[in-house]
C-alpha cells in the first residue's frame, strides 16, 4: 500500500519522517467515492469544534481501519488539513498493510519515550493528509494511552490540524477507545451490517458516553449498494416489480375475458346472468382463492363494458 519516500518539505509546520505513497481502497470507485463524501460532509456540518475525533466499534473487522483513512483522504481532499492516528496498538490492521519491515517508529515508541514527534509523523502524496502509525506492538497499550503524553499530543495535533481521526481497537474488546474518548472532542461508531446485536451497540455507545465524550453517530458498513442506488430511475425499479404482476394477471384474465365471450355470446340458450356465474366458477376453478377477488374485479370492469356491447348485438338482431 506505500512506499517511504525522503521528503521533509512537503510540510511546514511539524516535521516528519518522509511521505508514503498512502493509496485507500476506493480510489477508483466512484460510487464509495461518493459515499465517503456523503460521510465528510455530514462531519462537516457537526460543527468546527469537533476537531478530535476517536473511530471504534464493538467487534474487529467491521471495517474501523478502512473507514478512518478513507473519511481522512475525504477531508483532505476538500481542502481540510488531515491526520490519522493509529491508536490500536494492539492489531493493528493498517501497519500490516503500509509498513514493511521493523526499522520504524510509531505512537508507541512516541508515549514510551523512544521517539520524537518527528520520528513518526509521515506525509502523504496529498499535501493535506498525514498519518501516524501504531508503532510495534507494546504490552502495555492501555497505560500509555492514558499518559499526559498522549494528551499533550492530541492538543499539539489539534493546533495545526483541521481534523484528527483516531482509529481505535474495538471498544466491545478492550478498553482503549473508552480511554482515548475521554481525551477527544467526540466518537464515531463502525457498525457492520448483520455482524453485531443491537445491545452490543448499545453498550459501545453507553461506554463512550460514560467517558465524556459525545457521540456524532454512526456508520453502517458492508451494506448492499445494489439496493440503494441513486441513480438508477425509479420508474425502471417500480417496473421490474409491477411486470411479473401485470403478467399474472393478464396470463389470468385474457382466458377468462375468452370464456365470458363464449358463454355469453355463442351460448345464446343461456341469459347474461347464468354467463356471469359460469364465469366466475370458471374462475374459482382455474386460480388460487387469493387472486379470485383481484381478478374477478379486473374482469367486471371489461363484462361493464363488454355488457353494453352485448345490448347493441342485441338490438341488431
Amino acid at each position: 500500500m506505500s512506499d517511504i519516500l525522503p521528503d521533509l518539505d512537503s510540510f511546514d509546520s511539524l516535521p516528519s519522517v518522509g511521505k508514503v505513497n498512502f493509496n485507500t481502497a476506493s480510489s477508483d470507485d466512484y460510487l464509495t467515492n461518493e459515499t465517503y463524501k456523503m460521510l465528510r460532509t455530514n462531519l462537516l456540518f457537526c460543527g468546527s469544534d469537533n476537531k478530535t475525533i476517536v473511530l471504534t466499534s464493538a467487534r474487529e473487522n467491521e471495517g474501523k481501519s478502512t473507514i478512518t483513512s478513507e473519511l481522512a483522504k475525504s477531508l483532505a481532499d476538500a481542502g481540510k488539513r488531515t491526520i490519522m492516528l493509529d491508536a490500536d496498538m494492539r492489531k493493528s490492521a493498517l501497519l500490516k498493510s503500509s509498513m514493511k519491515g521493523s526499522d520504524f517508529f510509531g505512537l508507541s515508541e512516541y508515549l514510551s519515550g523512544q521517539a520524537e514527534l518527528s520520528q513518526i509523523l509521515y506525509n502523504t502524496q496529498n499535501p493535506n493528509f498525514d498519518i501516524v502509525f501504531s508503532g510495534h506492538f507494546p504490552p502495555n497499550p492501555v497505560e500509555l494511552l492514558g499518559t499526559e503524553k498522549f494528551v499533550s499530543l492530541l492538543q499539539k495535533l489539534k493546533k495545526q490540524y483541521d481534523y484528527v481521526l483516531i482509529d481505535s481497537p474495538p471498544l466491545g474488546s478492550v478498553i482503549d477507545a473508552a480511554v482515548i474518548a475521554s481525551h477527544c472532542d467526540a466518537a464515531i461508531v463502525i457498525i457492520s451490517a448483520g455482524k453485531v446485536s443491537y445491545n452490543e451497540v448499545l453498550q459501545v455507545k453507553d461506554q463512550l458516553l460514560k467517558s465524556g465524550c459525545k457521540v456524532l453517530g454512526a456508520v453502517l458498513n458492508n451494506t448492499d449498494a445494489k439496493s440503494a442506488k441513486y441513480y438508477k430511475k425509479s420508474n425502471s425499479v417500480i417496473m421490474k416489480s409491477v411486470k411479473p404482476i401485470v403478467k399474472t394477471i393478464a396470463i389470468a384474465i385474457l382466458p377468462l375475458a375468452g370464456l365470458f365471450v363464449w358463454n355469453n355470446f355463442f351460448r345464446v340458450e343461456q341469459s347474461f346472468t347464468e354467463a356471469m356465474v359460469r364465469t366466475v366458477a370458471a374462475i374459482s376453478a382455474m386460480i388460487p382463492g387469493g387472486m379470485v377477488l383481484l381478478v374477478s374485479i379486473a374482469l367486471a370492469v371489461s363484462v361493464v363494458r363488454l355488457s353494453r356491447h352485448h345490448t347493441l348485438v342485441q338490438d341488431l338482431y
